[in-house]
């Protein structure tokens, strides 16, 4: 009888973490997105896009500390081939509304930028007390496509400036706007992570 062996990951998913906790420190919110950035890449480098990317589908092991995040659940990715693009046809609009890039609502060509979309929608909301993607399906469409992403410092004062401008260009409503791969996505996550670092060790001497 076939069967798959799986690991056994403890700790839920990080959609149960943040119905508990709201939102996360700073530090272990970069270090899920640098975690599922990377474990995107290579799937990218493929010419696969997940597709459902979304707090549900991140596990957290918490046999270490901190949590061990890891991506799962790619029964909707879309190869870039042509053969891919026809097994994907009648699955066009399923997955996690939420963090639905605009191209996937209006069925257009996908790419690494819809990922880069989703995975800075998730870093917001992990940063954040409420998710701005919210509402019925209609609702969800039309703040996709039309309303941009409030500032996170707006949403999350104490998180500051620091990644407004990032998560602006990673959530551009244009695809050909956005960071084109995660790696660049991650670099300048990792950038504005090292000033609000700075800024705060700043404050802690002045105080």
């Amino acid at each position: 009888t076939p069967f798959f062996a799986m690991e056994y990951i403890p700790g839920g998913t990080l959609f149960d973490r943040l119905e508990v906790d709201e939102r996360l420190p700073r530090e272990e919110a970069v270090n899920i997105i640098r975690q599922i950035g990377s474990a995107l890449t290579y799937p990218h480098q493929q010419g696969i896009i997940h597709r459902d990317v979304n707090p549900k589908n991140i596990l957290l092991d918490t046999r270490q500390q901190p949590p061990r995040p890891i991506l799962t659940d790619f029964g909707l990715v879309k190869s870039l081939g042509k053969e891919g693009a026809e097994l994907t046809q009648t699955v066009a609009l399923i997955g996690t509304f939420a963090y639905y890039a605009p191209e996937q609502w209006n069925r257009e060509d996908l790419g690494p930028a819809t990922d880069v979309y989703a995975l800075a929608i998730t870093f917001y909301e992990m940063l954040s007390v409420e998710l701005f993607f919210g509402g019925d399906v209609f609702s969800l469409r039309e703040k996709h496509l039309y309303e941009p992403l409030p500032p996170l410092s707006e949403a999350a004062p104490h998180v500051g400036p620091y990644f407004d401008e990032v998560l602006t260009k990673a959530t551009a409503k244009n695809p050909a706007e956005r960071f084109q791969d995660v790696a660049t996505f991650l670099e300048a996550i990792e950038a504005a992570n090292t000033s609000a670092q700075k800024a705060e060790k700043e404050a802690r001497q002045n105080r």
